[in-house]
This record gives structure tokens, sequence and C-alpha cells, in this order.
């Protein structure tokens, strides 16, 4: 690349200036559109990532407060067994002759 040494030294010590010669700009620059092909389908799948996240977050939500129904309805039937239990061990044990045993 015919550059003089002052030319080339300034090119070189300057970080915010790339330049490459001619076969080497091409690869540079092919090399670049790759990683931001790269980025871009990486920030496409952590977008995705996030949103599938939140939709299994919210779905965990209503099968929390699902289970937590049930929790409450299974407890109301047991109270009532337990109310219906002890109704019979209370009538048979006073040898009631309204006992149904």
């Amino acid at each position: 690349m015919k550059l003089n040494e002052d030319t080339y030294d300034t090119l070189t010590t300057r970080k915010d200036i790339h330049w490459f010669c001619g076969n080497c700009k091409q690869k540079v620059m092919h090399n670049i559109r790759i990683d931001k092909e790269v980025e871009q389908r990486c920030s496409e799948y952590f977008n995705n990532l996030v949103k599938s996240l939140s939709e299994i977050k919210a779905d965990q939500l209503k099968m929390d407060n699902r289970v937590e129904a049930l929790k409450e309805d299974v407890d109301k039937h047991v109270q009532k067994i337990n109310g219906v239990s002890m109704t019979y061990i209370t009538c048979c044990s006073s040898r009631n002759k309204t006992c149904r045993s």
C-alpha cells in the first residue's frame, strides 16, 4: 500500500480510524455483516425466550391459584366429613334411639 511512514504511524496509532488493504477490507466487511446478523438473531432469540418465560410464569400463577382453590375446596369437604363423623360418634355413644347405626 504505498503509504509514507508518517501516514502509516498515524493510522496505526489512532484507535478511531480503521483502515484495511483491499483484500482485508472485503473479509472484514463480510465478518462485520455476519457479526451484525448473529447479534440480530441473538437479540430475537432472547426476546422470544423472555416472552416464553413470561408466559410460563403467568401459567404457573394460574396453576398456583387453581391449586389453592382446590386445597380450600378439599378443606371444606374434610371439615364437612369431620362434622358428620362427630355427629355420628356423639349420636351413637349416647345410645340415642334415633341413631341410624
